[in-house]
């Protein structure tokens, strides 16, 4: 064959060149200094078929063993009757492209197998760097690891490492199948060194109302089962969770597990009013301690007649474990007051009674509580002892030395005169 030798059809059906090898190992070897051979075609640049072999073997000493262009379609497009489409292999890993997979015979698009990365994608600014689709039943991305790290993402700005998106709330799930039994892994697992480690959002907000009585779990910004529920960890935020029902979790050993280095536990936040923002309402330090809003411990009380915040209530002797406002002046059946906004909350189950249908009053037991009182007995000064005066559900300055079981509180801020509310630190004597 000559040097520069050139080869060419007239026709797309025709065959510019051909040639078989004598023997089994080669049909035709080129090799040129820029281009071994370049082909084109109206339809088919190359075409090769191999029998029982290998249909095309490319080596390059240093630049690239095969380029190929593609002005329309795809650069190759390859139909393989055997088990793989394309496979590759290097110093570094082994892969192929529309393949079977090996370790459980399933159909699989890629197939990466690496000591370190199976299959990695990088993508730039707005790009992906991995997109999986599957059709029917199939997975459109799947991670399987026995010892190691399964699926990671990792974004070193402000993107987004890992996003599941579905069409509809019950196709727009992430699955991930559990482990061994007895393995102590996690099936998500989330950390962070100054963000979010696992984020769940859910704009189904109208499923909690619905009839379906499994709507309520397509409402969840992020559920788990498991021995550990859920579990986050990370100097910013472990786990955030928005929807009707933010975080759901459930476990046979832990619901919810919270860990924290050096910040709190638990935060609750409220949004501000007439702004964007928000303010911490709750909070769970990483020492167990409760911090909230409210000044008092109050207890859910059954009543025998409507109860309001700041009403000063008695123990009701014709109804078991029941209240009412106080009906006289020193009663030593007194109780204390009703809470406005309690900052702890004993008690908080259904009422069995006849005040089922009606919202539960709160009873303060220690704390800072507004009360109602008047000055019966004269101006009530901060230090005063107070006890129910006659007025109903009303109290007023004590004498010097009040009955035992009378006192309710002991006044925080004044009153000169007539009636109103004043802060009482609540404690029965």
């Amino acid at each position: 064959m000559a040097k520069d030798a050139q080869f060419s059809a007239t026709g797309p059906a025709e065959v510019a060149f051909e040639t078989a090898g004598n023997d089994v190992d080669v049909g035709a070897r080129l090799s040129g200094k820029d281009f071994g051979a370049q082909v084109s075609g109206a339809a088919i640049g190359l075409s090769v078929l191999a029998s029982g072999g290998d249909g095309i073997v490319v080596g390059a000493v240093g630049g690239c063993g095969l380029k190929v262009l593609g002005a329309r379609v795809a650069g190759i497009d390859v139909r393989s009757g055997g088990e793989v489409g394309v496979r590759a292999a290097s110093q570094y890993g082994e892969g192929f492209i529309a393949g079977r997979d090996p370790e459980f015979g399933q159909s699989t698009g890629i197939y990466g197998v690496s000591e370190q990365l199976g299959v990695f994608g990088h993508g730039v600014q707005q790009g992906t760097g991995v997109y999986g689709f599957a059709r029917d039943a199939g997975y459109g991305v799947r991670a399987e690891t026995f010892s190691g790290t399964a699926f990671r993402a990792q974004s070193f700005g402000r993107g987004t490492a890992a996003e599941v998106l579905g069409a509809a709330v019950v196709n727009g799930r992430l699955t991930v199948a559990e482990g061994s039994e007895g393995a102590p892994d996690f099936a998500i697992f989330g950390s962070s060194g100054s963000g979010t480690g696992v984020r769940g959002d859910c704009k189904n907000v109208g499923a909690i109302d619905s009839p379906d009585t499994s709507a309520e779990v397509k409402a969840i910004g992020v559920e788990g089962t498991g021995p550990i529920g859920v579990r986050g960890r990370g100097q910013g935020v472990g786990v955030v969770g928005t929807g009707v029902v933010g975080v759901r979790a459930y476990g046979s050993r832990l619901a919810l597990l919270l860990e924290s280095g050096a910040g709190d536990l638990i935060q609750g936040s409220a949004p501000n009013v007439g702004d964007n923002g928000s303010h911490v309402v709750f909070r769970v330090d990483r020492s167990g301690n409760i911090h909230s809003g409210g000044a008092d411990v109050a207890e859910h009380i059954d009543g025998t007649e409507p109860l309001e915040p700041g009403d000063v209530v008695e123990i009701d002797p014709l109804s078991d474990a029941r209240f009412r406002k106080t009906t006289g002046a020193h009663s030593a059946a007194v109780a204390g007051v009703i809470s406005l906004s309690p900052g702890v909350t004993l008690n908080a189950g259904p009422s069995d009674g006849p005040s089922a249908t009606r919202p539960r009053p709160q009873l303060a037991l220690v704390g800072r509580v507004p009360t109602k009182a008047n000055t019966e007995q004269g101006p009530i000064r901060p230090g005063d002892l107070l006890v129910s005066s006659s007025v109903p559900g009303q109290a007023m300055r004590a004498t010097t030395e009040p009955r035992p079981g009378t006192v309710l509180g002991k006044a925080l801020t004044p009153l000169a005169s007539g009636s109103g509310t004043i802060l009482v630190l609540a404690m029965l004597r």
